[in-house]
Formats: C-alpha cells, sequence, structure tokens
C-alpha cells in the first residue's frame, strides 16, 4: 500500500539560525558558540562548534551545519538532511492579510503591556496618547522617536498630581 504525506505546514531553521537563536535567548557563550540553550522548550546542548545534540522522541540526534531543525506536529523537534528537507517541503508564504492581523495583534498586546506596565510603575494609567506614541517609537513608526523619559514624567504629572513624581526643575517649565 502506499501512503501520502498530509499536507501540513512546520517550521525550520538553519544550524546557522539556530546559533543565532541560542546567542539572542541567553545562552552561555563559549568562543562565540551558544553553549545550551532552550528551542521550543527542548535543551539544546552544544557537542562542538559543528555540531548541536537535539533530543528527539527517538533519543539525541545531531544536527550539523547543512541541517535543517525541524518542529513537528506536536512542537517536537529534530534535525533533517537538507536534501531530505528540500524534497519534502516547500516555503510557504503567509498571506499579506494574516502578516498584517499578526503585527495588529502584536502592537495591541505592546499597548496592553506598556499601560498595564506603567499602571504598575506609577499607580494609575498613562495617557492613551503617550502610550500610543511609545508604541510607535517601539515599532518603528515614527519619523523622530520621542524621548522615552520625557514622556514618562509629562505621564507622571498629568495623570498623577498626588503621586510622588522626579522633582522638576524650574528652568523645564
Amino acid at each position: 500500500m502506499k501512503y501520502r504525506k498530509k499536507p501540513v505546514v512546520i517550521e525550520a531553521i538553519t544550524f546557522d539560525e539556530l546559533v543565532e537563536y541560542g546567542k539572542r535567548h541567553g545562552a552561555n557563550i563559549v568562543n562565540n558558540m551558544p553553549w545550551s540553550f532552550q528551542y521550543n522548550g527542548h535543551p539544546i546542548t552544544h557537542e562542538n562548534d559543528k555540531c548541536y545534540l537535539i533530543p528527539t522522541l527517538e533519543g539525541t540526534m545531531k544536527m550539523l551545519p547543512d541541517d535543517m531543525l525541524i518542529v513537528g506536529v506536536k512542537g517536537e523537534i529534530y534535525p533533517c538532511k537538507k536534501d531530505i528537507f528540500e524534497a519534502t517541503y516547500e516555503k510557504v508564504e503567509q498571506p499579506r492579510h494574516r502578516r498584517e492581523e499578526r503585527i495588529k495583534m502584536d502592537i495591541n498586546k505592546l499597548r496592553s503591556l506598556i499601560s498595564s506596565y506603567t499602571h504598575r510603575l506609577i499607580g494609575c494609567d498613562a495617557d492613551k496618547g503617550h502610550v500610543d506614541a511609545l508604541v510607535r517609537d517601539i515599532v518603528g513608526l515614527a519619523a523622530t522617536p520621542a524621548p522615552v523619559a520625557s514622556v514618562c514624567k509629562e505621564c507622571i504629572v498629568r495623570c498623577c498630581p498626588n503621586n510622588p513624581a522626579p522633582a522638576r526643575d524650574e528652568k523645564e517649565g
């Protein structure tokens, strides 16, 4: 009997992308290589500069520079030789409207985090205009970033007149 793989979308990264991921996510760096770190909830261990040890459902496997690291449908990870990967998978482009929806969701999460953080930090809600300005600065939508410190001081003074604000210099106004 013959079988065909079901059409599923997976995530995969190259060896170099795994190295960069480890560097960005707090791995102990030895000779400019991440030594051990977590990827998708799994411990990745450096064997040498050309090999990482990957825990899979079948046991520990080696990932080499010409391999791809695949995240399976249940979150499991496993290395795959690049030629087999290219024969089995093709790149899936996310539709433009889906990317835009994802960006909007991420911006809304960021706006919520900033509001929550300022509330905990200064004991009140920051001015919505200032939160929006900070979000625009962070995601790179503003031509000239507003100085965060001055926005925060202004929010403290405007939103919480009874909250102990940093001393204001009379010359600042």
